[in-house]
């Protein structure tokens, strides 16, 4: 992994070609595919809506003076369903030829709303606008929706933007069409008065209409019918479900529904909707009411019938059919063509409230088992699986959190983060990462809270933020300190920062002191990272001969390792060897200097790109398509070299990195303007400008946390006991073997030079901030502190009698070697341990 952060700006004018060049395998963009016929069917006949649903049609007319429609009201009085027969009017009379972009904004799991910027992308998405052009913002967003809309407009005419159950003003503002022939259709449980719009509020039916929806009398009294209307608030979702009820419960009338719903009308009064929720849940069976109370649980949106089993406890064999049992009931709804259901909404809050039914040990082991099930799922799923099920993972960690069962938080979570930070999505992980350290710091996990600050303090320099990044590193070195462990890290980290300063010299200690213990600790892994630092370090001071050693020794180590990544980062670093490592990505043109070898930097850019996929990390893969651009353009293929880059930026934009896109884009002007396309590479050039100002002006990304605090200080019962047990030995030996007044005294002295010596050793981390003097004394004092006592021993016993000089000698030969030795050893366990604990993020 190379530490370096190359910039660069100005113009190409030598290109060098080569005599032959290899194959490289560039992948294509997918075909564009719009979704524009995505209004869903209409739900039940409106029944007492007639002057509402003309009102609706009316304010879509082109001639209304209005850019859309925001229609209101409390939950279950049919907004959707009067949206939708609206939609399919006006669609029918053919006033929206360009068609319809349906959105539905069922809030997330634990009731968070659809962001603005994702609603913004996925209708993006559905006009056919590729996830890579999508901009990294929200202004950017809405300007080219706007856009794309003229455009969709101008070539098959107005389009219908239908967004359901909106959770705020933004999102209607975001997707305001401009002035034209489109419009928008919003529903929302909250009015939104935005300007431009129409307003409609919903409310409740008539109790004529309320009567209606229940059906024909028959065998029901008008009464019975009346107050059934009434105990449903006489909302159209819950008088449906008393309907389906009465329905299927025709011989028995309405006294068993009236019954369930006079004992239960006050549970859920602000919605309205409990009663007719509690008729259809007081007719499960046990079981299956006990598996919809658990249902609640589930953090996220659609549910399967392992999800249930794990919750409930029972075969999946029997978790199946109760799931369809409860479709049927109206309490969950299908999901997906693969089997899954969901909750409405309302339903889910219904199903929550009920959890209050089950003791609190039995819920508490429900969400314990279904933790378990997800640590089971992660451990053998792919990027496809997480990229689907991350914001239910991600609620089910903060459940766990909020549950207390921290021991179930790791399994979950490490996983998560491993594909948040390969999928570059920054923001994400570091509000996991961050949970993640408030969990050790709970448990009271030294070792993984200093990890995990290291693995924090990598994604805060992701994202150039320089405070974040240096907190969580004193963090690291603060936690280490106190376990009394060298942080062997920190080396790296300093050796990262050095090149960044141009302290070529100062980089190279760095990282050949990280290599050395690497292989001492036998990790092949880090040692790679560490060598592939040092041959930039060689490459940028211009040794090149000791960095083409040090580069083949890193991917030799990393084949070991069996990473392709960290083998990607070491080819990587033999190809811009071979294209002139101090001029990258410039070719080499001073006297003296040998010229680029293009052959030798394609295969190693084409071996770096293939690796680069293979290890699933975006940044590795865009930094890998920069080589592969240079080693093309270099060798003559210029059309090439522009696929790379332009692959590159698409990259960068799909996940949104805008320094890495602003480095692609200076890469694509240098190749257009050598090849004399000086007008697109000015654009280009403009573009990466751009970006670079929004990236110095516009600070971190929104969400973006702050880091925790590390825990409090206390020192480690392992470094009390090591650093302590064996020099206060040896002044109970000197007790028990001499007599003579005044030597336990030395005794004493030898055990607090013992202990200085180990905290001096094992404090190496604050000896790299004083240029290695205080490291060098450290390791001085800890090879001759024994014997140094021992000398001090032999002084004290001159003159004094014989025997007690004999037994003093004897006593401080022996403890101290045992001493030196027994804590050496300890030390080595220690730091292997700890050393090995962040491969896992």
């Amino acid at each position: 992994m190379s530490g370096t952060h190359n910039e660069f700006s100005g113009t190409a004018h030598q290109v060098v070609q080569a005599g032959s060049v290899g194959s490289v395998h560039l992948h294509g963009q997918p075909p564009v595919v719009q979704a524009l016929e995505g209004l869903p069917p209409r739900h039940r006949p409106l029944v007492g809506r007639d002057a509402e649903l003309a009102a609706a049609v009316r304010a879509l007319e082109p001639g209304s003076g209005h850019r859309g429609l925001a229609v209101s009201g409390p939950p279950g009085v049919g907004k959707t369903a009067l949206a939708l027969e609206a939609a399919h009017r006006v669609v029918a009379e053919r006033r929206f030829p360009g068609g319809v972009l349906y959105a539905d904004l069922d809030p997330r799991s634990f009731e968070r709303p659809v962001g603005t910027e994702e609603l913004l992308s996925e209708l993006l998405r559905m006009l056919g606008v590729p996830g890579d052009r999508l901009p990294a913002h929200r202004i950017g967003l809405t300007a080219l929706l706007r856009t794309e809309l003229v455009r969709q407009g101008e070539r098959r005419g107005a389009v219908l933007v239908v967004l359901d159950n909106a959770s705020d003003d933004t999102q209607l503002t975001a997707c305001l069409p401009p002035e034209g022939p489109h419009r928008v259709l919003t529903t929302s449980r909250t009015p939104l008065e935005i300007p431009g719009t129409a307003a409609l509020r919903l409310d409740p039916l008539s109790a004529g209409d309320a009567r209606t929806v229940l059906g024909p009398s028959g065998a029901v009294p008008d009464a019975d019918l009346d107050e059934i209307a009434r105990l449903c608030g006489r909302l159209p979702l819950a008088l449906s479900v008393a309907a389906a009820r009465l329905r299927e419960d025709r011989e028995a009338g309405a006294d068993q529904l009236l019954a369930a719903l006079r004992s239960e009308s006050a549970r859920l009064a602000e919605l309205g909707l409990e009663p007719a929720f509690d008729v259809s849940y007081r007719a499960l069976a046990p079981a299956d009411a006990r598996l919809f109370r658990l249902l609640g649980l589930h953090p996220g949106t659609l549910l399967d019938a392992a999800s249930a089993a794990a919750l409930s406890g029972r075969p999946e064999s029997e978790t199946g059919p109760a799931l369809r049992r409860l479709r049927r009931s109206h309490l969950l709804e299908s999901g997906d063509a693969h089997g899954r259901v969901r909750f409405h909404d309302l339903t889910r809050l219904y199903a929550r409230a009920r959890l209050a039914e089950e003791p609190e040990p039995e819920r508490r082991a429900a969400l314990d088992r279904f933790l378990a099930h997800c640590a089971e799922r992660v451990a053998g799923a792919g990027d496809e699986w997480f990229a689907q099920e991350r914001r239910m993972l991600a609620d089910a960690v903060a459940a766990a959190v909020a549950a207390g069962l921290d021991h179930r938080v790791e399994p979950v979570a490490a996983p998560l983060a491993r594909f948040l930070v390969r999928q570059a999505r920054t923001v994400e992980a570091l509000r996991l990462l961050r949970t993640m350290v408030l969990v050790a710091q709970r448990r009271r996990d030294v070792a993984r809270e200093a990890d995990l600050f290291l693995a924090m303090g990598r994604q805060y320099g992701a994202l150039d933020d320089d405070e974040g990044a240096r907190a969580c590193l004193q963090a690291y070195l603060k936690l280490h300190m106190r376990r009394g462990v060298s942080a062997t890290f920190v080396l790296e980290y300093m050796g990262t920062s050095a090149v960044q300063r141009g302290e070529y010299p100062a980089a190279v200690r760095s990282f050949r002191h990280a290599a050395a213990i690497w292989e001492r600790l036998g990790d092949q892994r880090r040692l790679a990272i560490a060598l592939d630092g040092l041959g930039d370090a060689y490459a940028l001071s211009g040794r090149e001969t000791e960095a083409l050693h040090t580069f083949r020794r890193a991917a030799a180590a990393a084949q070991a390792a069996a990473d392709p990544g960290t083998v990607c980062a070491a080819h990587m670093g033999l190809a811009k060897l071979a294209q002139g490592y101090g001029s990258w990505p410039f070719p080499r043109d001073g006297a003296g200097e040998p010229p680029p070898d293009w052959e030798s930097a394609r295969f190693h850019a084409s071996h770096a790109l293939d690796l680069a996929h293979r290890s699933g990390e975006v940044r590795t893969v865009i930094a890998a398509l920069t080589v592969t651009s240079v080693a093309l353009n270099g060798s003559g293929d210029g059309e090439r070299a522009i696929a790379a880059a332009r692959r590159a930026v698409e990259l960068a934009r799909e996940h949104r990195l805008p320094q890495e896109e602003a480095m692609a884009l200076t890469l694509e002007s240098l190749v257009l303007d050598g090849l004399g396309r000086a007008e697109e590479a000015q654009e280009r050039q403009t573009e990466a400008m751009a970006l670079d100002d929004a990236v110095r002006t516009g600070g971190l990304p929104p969400g973006t946390p702050e880091p925790p605090p590390p825990s409090p200080a206390r020192l480690d019962r392992r470094v009390v006991l090591h650093s302590l047990l064996f020099p206060g030995l040896g002044v109970l030996i000197a007790l028990a073997a001499i007599t003579f007044h005044g030597w336990s005294r030395l005794w004493a002295g030898y055990g607090a030079l013992m202990t200085a010596a180990a905290w001096a050793h094992y404090d190496q981390a604050v000896t790299l901030y004083v240029k290695g003097l205080r490291e060098r004394a450290s390791a001085l004092l800890w090879s001759l502190a024994p014997w140094a006592a021992t000398v001090l021993a032999w002084v004290g016993t001159l003159g004094q009698h014989a025997l007690g000089a004999v037994l003093w000698w004897c006593a401080a030969s022996f403890v101290a070697p045992v001493h030196l030795w027994l804590l050496s050893r300890w030390h080595r366990r220690e730091e292997l341990r700890v050393a090995q604990l962040p491969d896992d993020i």
